[in-house]
């Protein structure tokens, strides 16, 4: 889509750059069938919304050059008319929406019946896998350059990688559902949510983990 607009842009720049384009017969049934494709092609952009993180920064770039055509001014800081922004906005938003959403997973999970012990050595594997995917993403072969993203193996790897990430985001969505009955299950249990703060967040944040931290008797 992205690139037949930019064909349709292209043709209608040579014909406005043509000095004999309004000599020639009929050249208005030329000029508006230019400007028709146009349109229809930039509006086609707008309502796809791009399911790869190399779609999502063509997609911007392509904001940025629509920007610059319409109002001649720097792509760094386009004074935007207001209804080309809210068709940019909008397709920007769904498009980012798409990569911020949940890792899908037709296989769920039913972690009810594993104990704390279990969902905690669970945890750390999985661990393991993610962090292996976040070192692995930076290999050559699955990175491109920075406007096209990841190569299409990456672009696999980076699913795997949000699926890791929902994965561990659920074993620990049911340790902390779960209420410690031993010394052994609280430890479990915290080290967990702690370990998952830390991937999360990088540092503890949750005010209430770290309260309840702080109350253990042999902390």
């Amino acid at each position: 889509m992205i690139a037949e607009s930019y064909r349709a842009e292209d043709a209608m720049k040579a014909f406005g750059l043509d000095p004999n384009s309004t000599s020639r017969p009929n050249w208005f049934l030329r000029e508006r069938a230019l400007t028709e494709a146009q349109s229809a092609t930039r509006d086609a952009v707008w309502r796809t919304t791009p399911t790869t993180r190399a779609g999502r920064l063509a997609l911007v770039d392509y904001a940025r050059f629509q920007i610059a055509l319409f109002t001649g001014s720097s792509v760094e800081d386009p004074d935007c008319p207001a209804y080309l922004f809210r068709d940019i906005m909008s397709a920007v938003t769904a498009a980012f929406e798409v990569d911020c959403a949940p890792a899908s997973d037709s296989a769920l999970h039913d972690l009810s019946g594993c104990n704390l012990a279990q969902l905690a050595r669970l945890y750390e594997t999985w661990e393991g896998v993610f962090h292996h995917l976040t070192g692995a993403g930076a290999i050559p072969c699955f990175t491109s350059d920075r406007r096209s993203g990841f190569t299409p193996a990456g672009d696999v790897l980076d699913r795997e990688y949000d699926r890791a990430g929902a994965f561990l985001s659920t074993i620990a969505d049911e340790v902390r559902s779960r209420t410690a009955v031993s010394a052994d299950d609280r430890h479990e249990r915290l080290g967990v949510l702690i370990r998952h703060e830390l991937n999360t967040n990088g540092r503890p944040v949750d005010a209430a983990l770290l309260s309840e931290l702080n109350a253990q008797p042999d902390r």
